[in-house]
C-alpha cells in the first residue's frame, strides 16, 4: 500500500538515504533521459554561437565575420560561447560540447531538485517522488536539455541561485561568488535575474528563516561587479554596452505585448499541469516550506513577465519558460505534502493527483492535447507561413529546416567562393557550414538592421526583419539559395525551370522584393559527388547581376 505524501518531522539533513529515496531519483531520472533522447536536437540559432566559438578558439577573436573591423555581438550568452570555445580548444566540436554540457546541466537540475526536496524541505517519499517526476516529465525541460543553447545551464544556475538565497540550510562556500557570476554571464538579462532573486527571497523569507545576511550581500555585490565587468568588456571589444541582439529583438509595442500574452496563454493551454499547479499553490502558503513556496511563486511570476515583455519566442516548447520547471515541481511537491490537498484518500494519499499532474506535463511530448485545436489555434503567437503548428510539429519543422540549412551550407562551402556574400534570414547552420559572409535580414549580426525601425511585427526575434532587396547596394553574391536533391546540368532545362519557379515564388511572393527583378538571375550549381550529404544534388542560387537587361530578360521567361 502506498503511503500518502507527507512532510517528515525530522530536521533537514538528518534523515538517512534508503531505497525509497533512491527510487524517487532513479525512476524520474530514467524518464527524463528517455525524453532527452527523444528530443535530442540542435536549433538553428545554436550554430551562430558555434561560429563565434570556433573563431574565438582559433585565435580570430570573438567575431562572426573575420573581415569586420568592428566586431558585432550577435549572441546573448557570452559565458556559453566561452565554454564552447574552451571545448574547441580541447578538441571537442561545438556541436558535441554543447549537447554534453547542456544534458549535464539538465540532469544536474533534476538531481538538485530531488536533493532540495529531500534534504532542505524534508519531504516524505510520495511528495519527493512526484515532485521529482514532475520536473522529469516537464516537456520544455527535456526539449531544452539539448538544442545547443544555454537554456539548461541557465535553468540550473537560476534554481541553484534561488536555493542559495531562499534556503538557510544550504551550504554556501564559494557558491555565493560563483553563481551570480554565472547568472550574469549566461544571459544578457542575467543581472536583472540576480537582482530579482535577491528581492523575491527577501520578501519571501521571514526574519528567522533566512540565509545569513553576509551570503546575500556577497551574492548581490558579485552580481553587480560581474555586470559592470561584462559591460566594460563589451564596450572595449564591440563598442556597445548591449549586445546587437538586444537592438535586433527590441521594439516594444502593443503588438509585442499581445504576442507575449498569447505566448503565456498558449503555454498554459498546452501544458495543463501548469495551471493545475498554480491552482494548488495556495496550499503551500502555510506550514513548513511556505516561505520557499512564496519566493518560488514570485520567481514564476518573473519568468511570465519576462516572456510577455519580450513578446515570446519563436522556438518550440517555450524556451524562455523552460527554467520554470524546477519551481513548478517544487510547488507541486509542497502542495501534495499538505494535509488539505484535494482528492487525497486514506489508501492512496495524493498519488492520483500527483500522477495526473505528471501525465498532463508529459502529454505535449507526444502531441496529446486535451484542449481542442480551435482554442489553441486562437492563441497562436507565431506568424510563419506554415500557419499554426503544435509545439511538437514546430519542433519537427525546425529539425527539417536545420537539415536543409546544413545541406545548403555544406553545398556552398564546396563552391570555393571565399569572397562570396549571401543574404539570409536563418543564418545558423547555413552560415556555420558555409563560412560565407552573411548579410543578416533579422539583424542579429547586422548593425544596420538591428538599429533600424520595426518593419513588420512577426514572431519574436523577427520584428526588424528586412526584405532581401534592402541589401541591393551591397551587391551580394547571392540573395537566396534553394537546395534540390537531384543534379541540374545545362542539358536539363526543364528541371532548372521547375526549380527556378519555386525560387521565384519563394522570393517574389513578397512585393517588397520586386526590385530584385532588375538585378538578379537564377543559376544552377551541381554539387560534387564527393560532397558529404550533398552528392548528386544541386543549388539554385539567386545571383546578383549588374546588367539590368540581362536580369529582365531572364525573369521575363519565368513569369512576372
Amino acid at each position: 500500500m502506498s503511503s500518502p505524501p507527507t512532510l517528515r518531522s525530522q530536521a533537514p539533513g538528518t534523515h538517512a538515504f534508503g531505497a525509497r529515496q533512491a527510487l524517487a531519483l532513479l525512476v524520474p531520472l530514467a524518464v527524463f533521459l528517455g525524453l532527452i533522447w527523444r528530443f535530442n536536437f540542435l536549433v538553428d540559432d545554436a550554430f551562430i554561437a558555434f561560429r563565434y566559438a570556433v573563431h574565438w578558439a582559433t585565435g580570430e577573436g570573438l567575431r562572426y565575420h573575420l573581415d569586420n573591423p568592428r566586431p558585432v555581438e550577435g549572441f546573448s550568452d557570452p559565458l556559453w560561447i566561452a565554454a564552447l570555445a574552451l571545448g574547441k580548444l580541447l578538441g571537442c566540436a561545438p556541436e558535441i560540447a554543447s549537447l554534453a554540457l547542456s544534458i549535464a546541466c539538465a540532469l544536474g537540475s533534476l538531481v538538485l531538485l530531488w536533493h532540495t526536496l529531500r534534504r532542505d524541505l524534508n519531504l516524505g517519499g510520495g511528495a519527493l517522488f512526484l515532485g521529482t517526476l514532475c520536473l522529469a516529465t516537464f516537456t520544455p525541460a527535456a526539449v531544452w536539455a539539448t538544442g545547443g543553447l544555454e537554456t539548461a545551464a541557465f535553468s540550473l544556475t537560476l534554481f541553484a541561485s534561488w536555493r542559495l538565497l531562499a534556503l538557510p540550510s544550504t551550504r554556501a562556500g564559494l557558491l555565493a561568488v560563483l553563481l551570480p557570476a554565472l547568472l550574469v554571464g549566461l544571459r544578457v538579462e542575467g543581472l536583472a535575474w540576480a537582482l530579482g532573486l535577491f528581492l523575491v527571497t527577501i520578501r519571501a523569507n521571514p526574519a528567522g528563516d533566512a540565509p545569513p545576511a553576509r551570503r546575500r550581500r556577497t551574492f548581490l555585490w558579485v552580481a553587480i561587479a560581474s555586470g559592470v565587468l561584462l559591460t566594460a568588456a563589451r564596450l572595449h571589444w564591440f563598442g556597445e554596452a548591449l549586445p546587437n541582439t538586444v537592438h535586433a529583438k527590441s521594439g516594444f509595442n502593443l503588438e509585442v505585448l499581445q504576442r507575449g500574452l498569447r505566448t503565456l496563454a498558449s503555454f498554459g493551454l498546452v501544458h495543463l499541469s501548469v495551471p493545475l499547479i498554480l491552482l494548488l499553490m495556495p496550499l503551500t502558503w502555510r506550514g513548513p516550506g511556505a516561505s520557499q513556496a512564496r519566493s518560488a511563486g514570485l520567481l514564476l511570476g518573473g519568468l511570465a513577465a519576462w516572456t510577455v515583455f519580450v513578446g515570446g519566442d519563436w522556438m518550440p516548447f517555450f524556451r524562455f519558460l523552460a527554467p520554470a520547471g524546477p519551481f513548478l515541481a517544487l510547488i507541486l511537491a509542497l502542495a501534495l505534502a499538505s494535509p488539505a490537498v484535494p482528492g487525497s484518500s486514506a489508501r492512496f494519499g495524493s498519488w492520483p493527483l500527483g500522477l495526473f499532474a505528471c501525465g498532463l506535463s508529459l502529454a505535449p511530448a507526444f502531441g496529446l492535447h486535451p484542449i481542442p485545436l480551435e482554442l489553441r489555434e486562437a492563441m497562436n503567437f507565431r506568424t510563419f507561413r506554415t500557419g499554426y503548428q503544435s509545439e511538437l510539429e514546430r519542433w519537427q519543422t525546425g529539425q527539417r529546416n536545420v537539415e536543409n540549412f546544413t545541406r545548403i551550407g555544406r553545398g556552398l562551402a564546396q563552391l570555393e567562393r571565399g569572397d562570396a556574400t549571401l543574404v539570409a534570414g536563418a543564418i545558423g547552420a547555413l552560415g556555420y557550414y558555409s563560412g560565407a559572409r552573411i548579410l543578416d535580414r533579422n539583424g542579429l549580426v547586422e548593425r544596420r538592421v538591428a538599429h533600424g525601425q520595426v518593419t513588420d511585427t512577426r514572431s519574436a526575434g523577427h520584428d526588424k526583419r528586412v526584405p532581401r532587396s534592402f541589401f541591393i547596394a551591397d551587391e551580394p553574391t547571392w540573395y537566396e539559395v534553394l537546395f534540390v536533391d537531384h543534379e541540374i546540368t545545362g542539358g536539363r532545362f526543364d528541371a532548372f525551370r521547375r526549380a527556378t519557379a519555386v525560387l521565384h515564388g519563394r522570393v517574389f511572393a513578397d512585393g517588397n522584393e520586386a526590385a530584385l527583378l532588375d538585378c538578379t538571375q537564377a543559376v544552377a550549381y551541381p554539387l560534387p559527388a564527393e560532397g558529404q550529404s550533398t552528392a548528386g544534388s544541386s543549388l539554385i542560387l539567386l545571383q546578383h547581376t549588374d546588367d539590368k537587361q540581362v536580369a529582365r530578360d531572364f525573369w521575363r521567361g519565368f513569369g512576372p
